[in-house]
C-alpha cells in the first residue's frame, strides 16, 4: 500500500536565494546540480554514578546547513549575481564592487527550495537568515564552472500543497 499518491525526483523542484535586507533581489538558479538541507542540533546527554543508562537529554544550538551547487549563471557585477554580497557584505545599492570589503557585517539570505511531485504536489523549505561561508571560483578543466556554496541558517519552515 502506497503511503503517498506523488513521487518527487530530484530535478523537479527550484531554488531560488533572496538578500534578507534589500539587495540581492530574489534569484531564481538556473542550472541547480544539487541542494541538500540538514537541520541540525547539539545534544547533551545526562549520565551519573548511579546507573549506566542514560537518565536525560536535551538539545541546543540548532541551526540548518544548506549546500547550493549550481550552473549557468550570469557573472555580471551591474547586475550582481547573490555570491558577490558574500565579498561585499555590506553594500546596499544594487551593485556590488566584486572586491573584499573591510567589514565583519554578514550578509544573510533566504533560501527557498520547491519540490514538485509527480502529481503535482509542492513542498516548500524555506531557510531564513542564511550566511554563507565561501565564494568559491572554481575553474575546472574539461567541465562546466560549478558553484558550490556552503552556509548555515537559523530557521526553517516547511510547508506543502
Amino acid at each position: 500500500m502506497a503511503v503517498s499518491t506523488d513521487t518527487f525526483f530530484g530535478n523537479r523542484g527550484t531554488i531560488a536565494v533572496a538578500g534578507v535586507t534589500t539587495y540581492p533581489a530574489t534569484q531564481t538558479l538556473a542550472v541547480v546540480k544539487g541542494v541538500e538541507l540538514n537541520v541540525t542540533f547539539e545534544h547533551v546527554e545526562l549520565y551519573g554514578m548511579s546507573s549506566i543508562l542514560r537518565q536525560d537529554v536535551a538539545k541546543h544550538s540548532a541551526k540548518v546547513e544548506v549546500s547550493i551547487k549550481y550552473a549557468k549563471f550570469d557573472p555580471t557585477l551591474a547586475s550582481a549575481m547573490f555570491p558577490m554580497y558574500i565579498l561585499d557584505a555590506a553594500n546596499t545599492t544594487g551593485t556590488v564592487s566584486g572586491t573584499i570589503t573591510d567589514t565583519n557585517v554578514e550578509k544573510l539570505f533566504t533560501v527557498t527550495a520547491v519540490w514538485t511531485g509527480t502529481g503535482g504536489r509542492i513542498m516548500r523549505a524555506v531557510v531564513s537568515n542564511v550566511y554563507f561561508e565561501n565564494m568559491p571560483l572554481p575553474m575546472p578543466e574539461h567541465d562546466f564552472v560549478v558553484l558550490d556554496l556552503k552556509g548555515y541558517g537559523d530557521g526553517i519552515t516547511i510547508t506543502n500543497s
